[in-house]
């Protein structure tokens, strides 16, 4: 129940996080920027709650047992482990930054209901999670809520939605992140289960202090990108890279003065989506996890016509629910250690048919409204 309650929430945070980063790069600023500025907000929302937590209530400052793992050293191998995550992860955040920058937030938020697609095999692979029909079920239904978003293009041939998702650079950007944190989901999900059973509090500290070691590590990523030099001998390459580098650290200024409340709201809530995501993951499977994270979406869809004034999301709000509804069924269907099923198969497809059926009547007479994104962008 604690790892339910904590998914929730998670959810819904990670959608304040969605539209704060938005408010921001809306004003124009630079993917790397806002991410390096994001980071540090984090960093500083961790080291305050790290020590509150030591000082005032005693609970040890403790990492995961990775050692366990590998035979070796905890720290070396947590060294090890961030590094490649800040690689993965810090990969997906500038890619997800700059879908939404360039596309509105209803369109590239549903795409992120593909994680739990891309779980499915891996956590069968690598977690031997136990997999149900149900579950293919849930899975049908994401990417048919998928497909809907692009619907319109079904009149040019049956494969037109699939080349419109993979030729518009923001939902293309978003399938690139959702395989990269499916990757980072695993990773977490294997170093966490290490340390074994303990209570609420231990488990908490080890989130945040892992928390804590990735968002410094991705700092560190974002601002060497921030002062990226070029690595051509030409003088007027390495002078324009030093041009470029110098606007960037003159961007960040700027929005730190001009934003400051967004950015803070933005850091915090990115430091609170983590930890509540690395505790869940010591109570729940991977897959369930961020299949209940992904449920937000529709409230994501409803914030950007609600904040952005993003118009025609009709297509995008059905698409959105077919996909939630992919999610829940994935989660239901999900067999718990013991093998038993929250719901049987026969009620994942009468769910499955009876949401796809009111999609159909909900969109039979009204004409497509995402024509405008439909163009390949790059």
């Amino acid at each position: 129940m604690i790892g339910l309650i904590l998914a929730l929430v998670d959810s819904v945070t990670n959608i304040f996080t969605d539209v704060a980063r938005k408010k921001i790069l809306n004003m124009g600023y630079d993917v790397s920027v806002v991410s390096f500025g994001c980071k540090v907000i984090s960093c500083l929302f961790f080291i305050l709650v790290i020590s509150g937590m030591h000082w005032f209530l005693d609970i040890p400052v403790l990492l995961p047992n990775f050692g366990a793992l590998f035979n070796g050293s905890t720290l070396i191998v947590f060294f090890i482990y961030i590094i490649i995550n800040s690689i993965l992860e810090g990969a997906a955040v500038l890619l997800n930054l700059k879908a939404i920058q360039i596309s509105p937030l209803s369109y590239c938020v549903p795409f992120l209901a593909l994680t739990p697609l891309f779980l499915l095999p891996t956590g069968v692979l690598f977690l031997h999670e136990k997999v149900s029909l149900g579950m293919l079920v849930g899975v049908f239904l994401v990417v048919s809520g998928a497909l809907i978003v692009n619907r319109g293009l079904f009149a040019q041939g049956w494969l037109e939605p699939v080349k419109a998702i993979l030729n518009q650079k923001g939902s293309r950007y978003m399938l690139y992140v959702a395989g990269l944190l499916t990757a980072t989901n695993l990773l977490d999900k294997w170093f966490l289960i290490a340390s074994g059973d303990t209570s609420f509090s231990i488990r908490l500290m080890r989130a945040i202090t892992l928390s804590f070691g990735k968002c410094f590590m991705l700092s560190i990523v974002f601002w060497l990108l921030i002062r990226n030099k070029s690595s051509n001998d030409s003088q007027l390459e390495l002078k324009r890279s030093r041009i470029f580098s110098k606007q960037k650290i003159s961007q960040l200024l700027v929005m730190i003065r001009a934003v400051p409340s967004w950015l803070v709201i933005a850091g915090i809530s990115e430091a609170l989506v983590l930890i509540l995501q690395l505790t869940a993951l010591q109570y729940l499977v991977a897959a369930l996890v961020i299949s209940i994270k992904r449920a937000g979406m529709v409230f994501a869809v409803f914030l950007g016509w609600f904040i952005f004034k993003e118009k025609n999301i009709k297509d995008r709000l059905v698409a959105s629910i077919v996909m939630t509804a992919g999610v829940l069924v994935f989660f239901i269907s999900k067999p718990n250690q013991d093998g038993k099923l929250l719901i049987g198969n026969y009620g994942a497809l009468a769910i499955a048919c009876g949401v796809l059926l009111v999609a159909f009547f909900v969109l039979k007479n009204t004409k497509d409204e995402n024509a405008s994104i439909y163009e390949p962008n790059g």
